[in-house]
């Protein structure tokens, strides 16, 4: 439904818009499944005498299935990509994407642009405070219009204004309302989660990363409060949903500081900014011998770092992978909840990092703990999960 085609290799190809919607092309899903699930010593070589790729997390174990999401189904399709992943007999399955689903203005109103009701506030509001506003932002209404879901939303005060036409003040405001009839995406969400962690099937996300003020018009800029960190406060989705592990994104040496969105409902937080190779150029597919390096940060990072942890948890203790044979719906069930225990049990503690760290670096060790309150434990949540399984790991 919707545009969403399966089968093998659909998801072999150029990405479609640009990180954040707003950002430049990049080939995100290349990054996040090297992240994840690159071969270790697979004899690949992208050519001028360079031997190897980029190795990820559960290089030795993991088996990726790639998902490729439209531009129309991106934001009501999350929940059956979900479901399919599933279905198709997903283990752990990584989402390193998502919207926030409330606007952390500067107004102190917390549009919530996810019910209808919160869009019919946000474009009734939008048009009384910005019907004002300078000429100058009309280049960059119709372009604003365009982007999937949000910018109809966004886009209805840059047309007024601008000073446009009653005729295209009217029109923009139509199809502003008009994102009231298609409903809450966070339902079908919901539901696809449900779907998932009732196989046993554990799902880490992507707390989300903070937005550039300058990736919006100066008009709308000054309505968002950029400073606003806590996930709460954005309801970023599907992170806000329980049971999702949800990750967050640390600096990748010390002080090991928190680097996007964070708050209670970010569970554990790894190390970013992976290399990986990918086409070159950008937009479109070239032989693997002309590959480039390129890097992939970001909470996009962190996940895939987090779930490929738990993909070599799940190698080495049967009990935690939902596709063993012999599990009962009622073990199944409890997986997740234990996978996310163990990482956080088994994450490193703010006395633990600020005894290792260099001097000049503990005062900044434990001042942030209280944006990063787990990082990541790589080996020991392997050894935790192990315990029992596979004697005498050490």
């Amino acid at each position: 439904p919707g545009g969403m085609l399966c089968g093998p290799g659909r998801a072999f190809g150029v990405q479609r818009v640009g990180n954040s919607l707003f950002g430049n092309r990049t080939w995100h899903g290349t990054g996040v499944a090297t992240t994840l699930a690159g071969k270790l010593n697979n004899r690949w070589s992208p050519g001028d005498g360079r031997i190897g790729g980029r190795a990820g997390v559960a290089g030795q174990i993991a088996q990726p299935m790639l998902y490729q999401y439209g531009l129309g189904s991106y934001v009501f399709e999350f929940g059956a990509g979900i479901q399919k992943a599933a279905a198709d007999g997903a283990s752990v399955i990584n989402l390193s994407g998502g919207y926030p689903c409330r606007i952390a203005d500067n107004l102190g109103i917390g549009f919530n642009i996810c019910s209808p009701a919160g869009r019919a506030a946000l474009c009734a509001t939008a048009t009384a405070i910005l019907a004002t506003a300078s000429a100058a932002i009309c280049a960059t209404a119709g372009a604003t219009a365009a982007i999937p879901f949000v910018g109809p939303i966004i886009a209805i005060p840059l047309f007024i204004a601008c000073g446009v036409a009653t005729a295209a003040t009217v029109a923009a405001s139509t199809a502003c309302f008009a994102t009231l009839l298609l409903g809450d995406p966070r339902d079908p969400m919901i539901a696809g989660v449900q779907f998932a962690t009732e196989r046993g099937v554990p799902i880490v996300v992507s707390a989300g990363n903070r937005l550039s003020s300058e990736v919006l018009p100066p008009v709308i800029r000054d309505l968002i409060n950029f400073n606003e960190v806590r996930i709460e406060e954005w309801q970023v989705f599907p992170a806000m949903i329980e049971p999702c592990i949800v990750a967050g994104a640390t600096s990748d040496n010390w002080p090991f500081d928190n680097q996007h969105f964070t708050g209670n409902r970010v569970n554990i937080w790894a190390p970013i900014r992976t290399a990986y190779y990918r086409p070159t150029p950008e937009d479109r597919i070239t032989p693997s011998n002309e590959w480039g390096l390129e890097t992939i940060g970001g909470t996009s990072a962190a996940a895939p770092y987090a779930a490929g942890t738990i993909a070599a948890m799940q190698a080495v203790n049967p009990s935690l992978n939902p596709r063993t044979p012999g599990l009962t719906a009622a073990q199944r069930r409890g997986i997740p909840a234990r996978i996310r225990g163990i990482l956080t049990n088994s994450a490193w503690t703010t006395a633990e990092l600020a005894a290792m760290a260099p001097p000049d670096q503990v005062a900044a060790v434990n001042a942030g703990a209280p944006l990063r309150r787990h990082l990541i434990n790589p080996l020991r949540a392997v050894r935790t999960a192990a315990a029992g399984i596979i004697p005498d790991f050490a």
